[in-house]
């Protein structure tokens, strides 16, 4: 494959931005003779917000024109409109305008800066019209040092617009035009050429879990992918490759997401290493190594959790363990949402038997697993502490995760990981900490609160960002929502966007009694 060269071999140049009062007053030196007033002035008239757009695109092309006549210094003119192209708040005309100014400087300097510009711009830049002005500028400039920039752009969604209209994904074949996007992304991901960052930030780890994203959706199946992590070499070094050729050989599980491949990174570290081969063993005995197609990284801590406490699950077969779900789930008490819909507006299914045939033998072993913990009595009892604390906060919801303790003995927690006062964004929004997601790498689930009001029942399971949230980390989630003051209802999420009502569980000192 050919590979994108490093970004650090490309010299940068890009001039520390004029504040607005040094670049008129270099200007009034180039020009000779003072501005009679603001208004006149062909920069001071661009960057105004308070000018009507025609008059600020028309000071923008006197500006470069008198610019590249030698009239005015070129340095603050290219200032100005990069001021401009970097401001969100800037009409988008305007913005893609002065993109274009900037990319008919034709000088070195001009064009080391436009691609320094360029790469930094596209992996966060929202507007259309500006990622589509760098990516026909990549293409006419050759600019193939911009493929870990473009794939981290293509990342991100883009509602309304196919994945085959993506400006990116034309320039990415239009400069690479012997290989698929698969390879391309991959290559990124092998080497995503890029720095180490300010204030100890890795673009390099951000780039590459980026290019996984990409990946994902190019290769649904992972077929893609377990032939390309097949065909290279091990480095013991590169702990995300070695990573993920770990659990293909181990598990032959190959993570879906940027987020659970984070997840998969984590499971790797010393500290979770003989867990790890816990699972492993768990997993090949019960038959899943060799039928993996349905094994995901949230499933191993219920097979480390049977392999334990409960082995018998390990030898039923999927039909058996619906049987025995059945059997918990057909008496209790449900409650369904009216405002969840699937991608076809249809109202989704929230309750075991009318998807029973859907679920896994994975994802059954994992039900049951979650149903036994958050119905052990300690449990319950930590879970209605959790949601009065919930209750009186109205800065956030509340939420943790839920395991197992390794005694011997089948003990549950539920640990609360109340969110940091920056990540504390409503009564109505649940933010997982990084203490959270790390503590929660073995964990059976995590869980967050409906607890705005102890009668919330409308409230009673996942919004549509829990389901998002679930996807994209790859996690099993649970929902606990206060029906009353003495029962929680209780819902399981899954990443592809099943719900499981599991009952409601009630206050040891209640007469309802847990259902």
């Amino acid at each position: 494959m050919q590979r994108p060269q490093p970004l650090r071999s490309v010299r940068r140049t890009t001039v520390p931005r004029l504040s607005l009062l040094a670049a008129f007053a270099t200007l009034l030196a180039a020009c000779g003779t003072p501005s009679p007033g603001v208004s006149d002035d062909p920069i001071l008239r661009m960057l105004s917000p308070t000018e009507p757009i025609a008059r600020r695109r028309d000071a923008m092309d006197t500006a470069w024109n008198a610019a590249e006549q030698g009239e005015y210094e070129l340095r603050p003119t290219r200032e100005a409109l990069k001021t401009i192209a970097w401001s969100p708040s800037a009409p988008e005309e305007l913005r893609v305008r002065a993109v274009q100014k900037l990319a008919s400087d034709e000088s070195p300097e001009g064009r080391a800066d436009n691609l320094e510009m360029a790469r930094l711009m596209l992996p966060r830049e929202r507007s259309r019209g500006l990622v589509t002005a760098w990516c026909r500028e990549a293409v006419e400039q050759r600019w193939t040092e911009l493929a870990p920039a473009l794939v981290r752009a293509l990342s991100r969604d883009v509602p309304g617009l196919s994945f085959e209209q993506r400006s990116e994904v034309q320039a990415l074949r239009q400069l690479f035009p012997s290989e698929d996007l698969a390879t391309i992304a991959f290559g990124v991901f092998m080497q995503p050429a890029t720095d180490a960052g300010p204030y100890g930030v890795d673009w390099d780890e951000r780039t590459r879990a980026d290019a996984w994203a990409v990946l994902a959706r190019l290769d649904p199946d992972a077929s893609r992918r377990r032939a390309l992590l097949a065909a290279t070499d091990a480095d013991d070094a590169d702990a995300m490759l070695s990573a993920l050729q770990a659990a293909l050989h181990d598990l032959s599980l190959v993570p879906t997401t940027a987020e659970e491949l984070r997840w998969l990174v984590m499971l790797r570290e010393p500290a979770h290493r003989a867990w790890w081969e816990e699972a492993v063993r768990a997993a090949t005995s019960a038959g899943f190594v060799d039928d993996s197609s349905s094994l995901a990284l949230r499933h191993l801590s219920a097979l480390v959790d049977a392999s334990r406490h409960a082995s018998d699950r390990l030898a039923m077969d999927a039909d058996a363990l619906r049987t025995e779900a059945d059997a918990r789930f057909a008496s209790r008490d449900t409650r369904s949402r009216d405002d969840l819909f699937d991608s076809l507006s249809r109202a989704r299914r929230q309750t075991f038997a009318p998807q029973r045939d859907a679920f896994s033998r994975a994802d059954l072993l994992t039900m049951l697993a979650v149903d036994d913990a958050v119905r052990a009595p300690t449990v319950v009892e930590q879970l209605f502490r959790q949601a009065s604390l919930d209750n009186g906060d109205t800065s956030t919801e509340y939420g943790g995760i839920l395991e197992r303790t390794s005694g011997a003995e089948p003990v549950y927690r539920a640990l609360l990981y109340p969110p940091r006062p920056s990540q504390r964004t409503g009564d109505r929004r649940f933010v997982a900490s990084e203490e959270m997601i790390r503590a929660g790498a073995t964990a059976l689930a995590e869980y967050h609160f409906h607890a705005q009001k102890w009668k919330n029942a409308e409230y009673a399971g996942p919004s549509d960002e829990d389901l998002r949230y679930a996807a994209s980390s790859g996690r099993t989630c649970i929902v606990l929502t206060t029906l009353d003051r003495d029962r929680i209802g209780v819902d399981l999420y899954q990443p592809d966007g099943r719900i499981i009502d599991m009952g409601e569980i009630a206050r040891a000192t209640s007469r309802a009694g847990s259902r």
